[in-house]
């Protein structure tokens, strides 16, 4: 009887153990957590934000258009490290031309998910003029 209730207590134990395991696994796994999730996405926001602004300020500069291409080689002299901010979901920014927004190919169009996109446009950007007809 004594063996019988010390062999419950082990295998109860061990379900607990077994429990708190994948109760933990759960709680700090990244891709579950959605608190890493959101941190992620904020994240990755900011650094659209800073492309956004540094494309701006190349165009005024340098005097591009609107729907300009404007070389990589040009924006990271303007960024942190001289180097294109990495999201860190692992995601690509894609840098637009000008008078567009950058998108993230993990959190997608980040800008018109948070409203970012409605009203008028800030004074850098609509100071950016249109190519000229020829």
């Amino acid at each position: 009887m004594v063996k019988r209730i010390a062999n419950k207590k082990s295998w109860i134990s061990i379900a607990v153990l077994l429990l708190a395991a994948v109760i933990a696994v759960l709680f700090f796994s990244e891709s579950l957590n959605p608190w890493v999730r959101g941190k992620r996405r904020r994240e990755c926001l900011n650094n659209l934000k800073i492309l956004h602004s540094v494309v701006i300020s190349v165009a005024l500069e340098n005097r591009y258009h609107r729907g300009d291409a404007i070389p990589t080689n040009r924006l990271v002299g303007y960024l942190k490290d001289n180097r294109i901010p990495v999201c860190p979901s692992g995601g690509r920014h894609t840098i637009p031309p000008v008078g567009g927004h950058p998108v993230c190919s993990s959190h997608g169009d980040v800008f018109a998910q948070e409203g970012l996109l409605d009203g008028p446009p800030g004074l850098k950007e609509s100071a950016i003029s249109e190519r000229p007809a020829k």
